[in-house]
C-alpha cells in the first residue's frame, strides 16, 4: 500500500489552518494565562490542605488562616505544662514546671513565655524560656528551670504559655535521655 501524494490535514496544519474535528484551540496568551491559573489553584489547594505544617512552620500563617475562617494552630497543641511555681529569692524568681506530651506522637516542643505580673494581673516583665529539649517523645514529660534575674519590686505572679517566639538556642539533650514515659510509672 502506498502512501497518499496529496494529504488534505497535513497541508491545512502547514497553512496555520485548524482541520474540521480538530476543535478549540487556545491561543499562546490565553494558555499562558490558564497555566498561571492552575498554578495558583493548586498552590492555594496546598496551602489549605497543608494547613498544621505551614502554621508550625511559619507562625504568621496563623493570621491568613483565620481570615480564611480556619482555625489557627496553637502553639505547643498536644503538651501542656503542669507542677509549675515560681519563688522568690532575694531579686531573683526562680521558675520551674514540667512539659508533658499528651499525645501518642512525637511533638515538637515551642518556647515558654512566663510573664511577671503584679496584685492586678498588669505585666511587670517577660522572660522567653527556651524549651528544655526540641522534641519531646510520645506521652513523655520534661521539667524545665529558668531564674528571672532582676525581680520588679511589684511582681505578684507568674503565668506560663506556650509561644511561637523564638527563644535562643541552648545545648539541648536529646529527648530520649531526658523523656520520662508516664506509662511505665
Amino acid at each position: 500500500m502506498k502512501p497518499e501524494a496529496h494529504d488534505p490535514v497535513l497541508e491545512q496544519l502547514m497553512a496555520g489552518k485548524t482541520p474540521r474535528g480538530a476543535g478549540f484551540r487556545l491561543s499562546k496568551q490565553a494558555g499562558g494565562y490558564l497555566a498561571a491559573a492552575m498554578f495558583y489553584v493548586l498552590a492555594f489547594m496546598a496551602f489549605l490542605l497543608m494547613h498544621d505544617s505551614i502554621s508550625r512552620a511559619w507562625p504568621p500563617s496563623n493570621l491568613l488562616y483565620n481570615a480564611l475562617g480556619i482555625t489557627p494552630v496553637m502553639p505547643g497543641e498536644g503538651l501542656t505544662l503542669s507542677n509549675l511555681s515560681a519563688e522568690i529569692q532575694g531579686d531573683k524568681i526562680f521558675l520551674s514546671g514540667k512539659v508533658d506530651n499528651l499525645k501518642s506522637a512525637d511533638q515538637d516542643v515551642p518556647p515558654i513565655l512566663a510573664t511577671i505580673v503584679d496584685e492586678n494581673d498588669k505585666p511587670v516583665g517577660h522572660m522567653l524560656l527556651s524549651p528544655p529539649v526540641a522534641s519531646l517523645k510520645a506521652e513523655g514529660s520534661i521539667p524545665f528551670e529558668a531564674v528571672y534575674p532582676n525581680r520588679p519590686k511589684n511582681a505578684a505572679n507568674v503565668t506560663y504559655a506556650f509561644t511561637w517566639m523564638k527563644a535562643q538556642e541552648k545545648d539541648q539533650k536529646p529527648a530520649e535521655e531526658t523523656s520520662e514515659n508516664p506509662a511505665h510509672h
